[in-house]
């Protein structure tokens, strides 16, 4: 969906989305009855000049018909899905379930719309910021707490394999982790 300045809408197909090799650049081109639309999306610090924000996306669109062709460039951020707010609770880990009760505490994810997670690892919390876009999700730089952990836990292992995440999905309302394209940790959505 394209708004201008002005509040005219308009809602353009998308046909491809191109990823470049290094993932650090995505072309999405779409399209409506008598105009072409191409987001490039470039993973780099951004500052809109007008604020003392920075971004983590460079943005540039260009949209054309048969007499012009206007071109907008910017700044952006991806903004996390509602449907991944909320509590995620671990339930397989490397292929294995975890039973709701074979540990004090099972270890668990929250998302919040501000691009940050928290969460219980076993036994220590953490928190940190996400790297996401529309597939992509990385836990980068997660602090954890240094509680003495005397219960058995798995804590070890989960922080061990969060770090490696690279990408997501949502399968029957279970939040599937990668690394890459191997399946690493399964996840329920608590309900509240």
């Amino acid at each position: 969906v394209y708004k201008d300045i002005d509040g005219k809408t308009e809602v353009f197909l998308i046909n491809q989305v191109d990823q470049a090799k290094d993932t650090s650049k995505q072309i999405i081109r779409a399209e409506n009855n008598n105009q072409q639309l191409e987001i490039t999306i470039n993973q780099k610090s951004c500052s809109d000049g007008m604020s003392d924000l920075i971004y983590d996306y460079k943005t540039e669109v260009l949209i054309t018909n048969k007499e012009n062709e206007k071109k907008l460039s910017g700044c952006g951020n991806y903004i996390v899905p509602k449907k991944l707010h909320g509590i995620w609770n671990l339930v397989s880990l490397n292929n294995e379930e975890i039973p709701a009760d074979k540990y004090l505490k099972t270890p668990y994810i929250e998302f919040n719309e501000e691009k940050r997670i928290s969460g219980n690892s076993s036994c220590n919390g953490f928190n940190g910021p996400i790297v996401f876009d529309n597939t992509k999700l990385k836990f980068s730089k997660l602090a954890v707490t240094r509680m003495m952990c005397v219960h058995e836990n798995m804590e070890k292992e989960f922080l061990k394999e969060i770090s490696t995440i690279t990408n997501y999905k949502i399968v029957n309302d279970e939040l599937h982790l990668f690394n890459n394209t191997q399946l690493k940790m399964i996840l329920i959505k608590q309900n509240k």
